[in-house]
């Protein structure tokens, strides 16, 4: 999940661009068609549920979200992809990682960066929490944003 020491956290979302520019944003097509990696290696496969995949994170650090291509000089060639947003899954009990519901992208969609709030009371919570992306071909843009669902665990 991650190392031991505190640190910034960096997690890559890579999108099957073709594979999913047509699709409706339902998990059972962006599930096989996204995968995602972090700084410490640990990754979800293509065909992974991403509701399994949990970064661990820390009070008070950075994390980075990035976003590319699968296959960009293959059959995504043509294809450009964009991170929309970043929010907590809203709900009774939900503790709020970030100190604001949604953080959106300040360079046009090639990262989203967020600190975690220093609240001792949310150390060892886990929680899912959701990536909003689009992907667009020549210009034209897809069906609506895709979502991925997560989770991130305070770690000590």
């Amino acid at each position: 999940m991650s190392s031991k020491n505190p640190h910034n956290r960096s997690i890559t979302l890579k999108v099957k661009a073709s594979s999913l520019y047509t699709m409706p944003p339902i998990p059972i097509y962006v599930n096989p068609n996204t995968a995602l990696i972090d700084d410490d290696g640990y990754a979800n496969d293509y065909r992974d549920n991403n509701r399994d995949y949990t970064t661990g994170v820390y009070l008070g650090y950075n994390v980075t979200w990035n976003i590319e291509l699968a296959d960009p000089n293959g059959v995504d060639k043509g294809y450009s992809v964009i991170l929309e947003s970043i929010s907590q899954e809203r709900g009774l009990g939900n503790a709020n990682f970030f100190g604001t519901p949604e953080i959106k992208s300040k360079d046009g969609g090639r990262t989203i960066v967020g600190t975690i709030v220093n609240l001792p009371p949310i150390l060892d919570m886990e929680d899912f929490y959701d990536i909003y992306f689009g992907i667009s071909n020549n210009g034209g843009r897809s069906y609506d944003y895709f979502p991925l669902d997560p989770r991130l665990k305070i770690n000590q």
